[in-house]
């Protein structure tokens, strides 16, 4: 079966894209399921999170707690609300400047093209 990624993830990519000045081609692969394990002080379990328009046979779309954190202004605290999950992707080709390979792995989008890193986080 073949289902559309959410029109506001194709925004969101768009955006992030664009906000960074990243002109380049790239493909994503969309996901329905995101499969997890949590393994901390308060939840030892797998975990199954779902965001489709057709799961057995209606919409489905999960909740999740989300942290969010602002990389301009390192003096504010994180922040946690829940946050309706719309879908996964995953970017198919490497040397795509990702928010990841930015933000959390330090590298400059330069590095990221040259070297064609490649962020598997889903």
């Amino acid at each position: 079966m073949n289902i559309d990624i959410h029109p506001l993830i194709v925004t969101a990519i768009q955006g992030y894209h664009h906000r960074h000045r990243e002109v380049a081609e790239f493909a994503v692969d969309g996901f329905t399921e995101y499969h997890c394990a949590f393994d901390n002080s308060f939840i030892k379990d797998k975990c199954i999170f779902r965001a489709s328009n057709w799961y057995r046979g209606e919409p489905w779309y999960d909740f999740a707690m989300v942290q969010f954190t602002d990389s301009r202004e390192p003096n504010l605290e994180d922040s946690m609300c829940p946050a309706k999950l719309l879908g996964f992707f995953q970017y198919k080709q490497g040397g795509v400047p990702t928010p990841h390979l930015i933000e959390e792995e330090a590298c400059s989008p330069e590095e990221i093209r040259d070297k064609g890193l490649k962020d598997d986080h889903t």
